[in-house]
This record gives C-alpha cells, sequence and structure tokens, in this order.
C-alpha cells in the first residue's frame, strides 16, 4: 500500500 519510506514511518500499517 504504502510506498518504502511511508511504509517505515508507518511499520504497522505497512506489515497489516
Amino acid at each position: 500500500m504504502y510506498g518504502s519510506r511511508e511504509c517505515v514511518v508507518k511499520m504497522i500499517t505497512c506489515m497489516t
């Protein structure tokens, strides 16, 4: 969903 950089900021959202 999110990009790599945003994935780091929203790790929880990135994994779910």
